[in-house]
């Protein structure tokens, strides 16, 4: 598992670097990316093979809007996918088009594709709760499996099971040759256009008004940045009054300090216990001095958990010479036993990843002693001749 979770996250970032993406594992499971980097959960021991395949097809689906997708649209018409009905049903259209695009070009992102997303259609099929967001969702998701049925046959194959609404199908069928069109569009700004206007006219055969949409945009666009100067003003007032606050705060302590000497020369020591949460915190403010408290742990060996075992308790097996230091215990009999399956584990990973790198040398100590007392008998003269000096070589 761990093996397979280093080559993925080797697959993922290789796979981001097609188009120049960071890549940003964290705690929330949301896979995105905001024009530079791509977010994904982060790898634990929880993650099982089914994730990690979610994670290498988000990868793949988030590099593909990158590469085909134009969000400039979006800003343009302040339209957001996630709260407005039109930028929903644009979002799933345009879904729809890069990833028909990447299955194209890459044979390895359809096998992904068509491995993660059944799995998540039954669990939105299981969890979704009833609404007239949600029916359009249901329908749009059957319409989609559909014409996509050539090139995601298994992902056709789970969208089938979502509730039939007839009236729906009447209103999208229409529309599946301008989506498979749209599908066919490699440019980015040009193909996003086109799935924008889709999304406006079905959006429109839904009953809903596409430009009165886009101007409740633009109004909650306009509300919301207002409110946003409004508590950003309010949130400077505060912290400078939390500044002057703190000023005099820390002046009062200061005088407080010069009136006790005590606090300068003496030094406090606390006895906690680990789980004295509050008492781990110093009770006291951290001026220009340095702190005289200290905290003495006291490590309660009665609670319920390991602990560590004493040194001469060790078990040290030599598989290698076939010794050991466990005389006396149970296992003792059995630690060579070719059949016990410890012995085989320890055996096999000290044959595969030691005996290759091992440098065999008969009487090695033998002939590094030797070469110790010949090297303790050498000697070096340097001889001293005695005469006159030159005196007219020597200018």
């Amino acid at each position: 598992m761990l093996t397979k979770a280093a080559d993925v996250m080797a697959y993922v970032k290789s796979s981001a670097g097609r188009s120049s993406l960071h890549v940003i594992f964290e705690d929330q499971n949301h896979p995105r990316h905001d024009g530079s980097t791509i977010y994904l959960p982060k790898v634990t021991i929880k993650t099982s093979e089914q994730d990690l395949i979610d994670m290498m097809a988000s990868t793949d689906h988030e590099v593909a809007h990158d590469r085909y997708s134009d969000f400039g649209i979006l800003k343009e018409k302040s339209i957001d996918p996630s709260s407005s009905p039109l930028g929903y049903i644009w979002n799933v259209l345009e879904d729809s088009r890069v990833n028909t695009i990447e299955a194209q070009e890459y044979e390895g992102f359809k096998e992904l594709w068509e491995k993660s997303t059944p799995p998540l259609l039954k669990k939105i099929l299981k969890e979704m709760e009833p609404s007239p967001m949600m029916t359009i969702l249901c329908g749009m998701i059957r319409w989609d499996g559909e014409v996509c049925k050539d090139t995601f046959p298994l992902c056709s194959e789970a969208a089938s099971k979502f509730p039939e609404n007839e009236k729906l199908e009447k209103v999208l069928t229409p529309f599946s040759d301008r989506l498979v069109e749209c599908q066919k569009t490699l440019g980015k700004v040009e193909g996003s256009k086109k799935t924008y206007s889709l999304a406006r006219d079905i959006f429109k055969a839904l009953g809903g008004d596409p430009d009165e949409e886009e101007k409740k945009a633009k109004e909650r666009k306009e509300v919301a940045g207002k409110t946003k100067v409004e508590s950003k003003t309010e949130s400077g007032k505060e912290e400078a009054r939390d500044e002057e606050e703190g000023k005099a705060k820390k002046v009062k302590a200061l005088e407080g300090d010069k009136n006790d000497k005590s606090k300068e020369d003496d030094w406090k020591l606390l006895e906690v216990k680990p789980s004295d949460v509050e008492a781990l915190l110093t009770k006291h403010d951290v001026l220009e001095r340095m702190s005289k408290v200290g905290l003495v742990y006291e490590v309660d060996s009665t609670l319920e958990g390991w602990t560590l075992t004493p040194f001469n308790e060790f078990a040290v097996v030599d598989f290698h010479k076939q010794t050991h230091n466990i005389a006396g215990k149970y296992i003792a009999a059995n630690i060579f036993d070719a059949n016990a399956d410890g012995r085989r584990f320890y055996v096999d990973s000290y044959q595969k990843r030691v005996v290759p790198n091992l440098i065999t040398v008969d009487n090695f100590a033998q002939k590094v002693r030797q070469e110790i007392q010949i090297r303790s008998r050498v000697r070096y003269e340097y001889g001293v001749k005695k005469g006159k000096l030159d005196q007219a070589r020597l200018s």
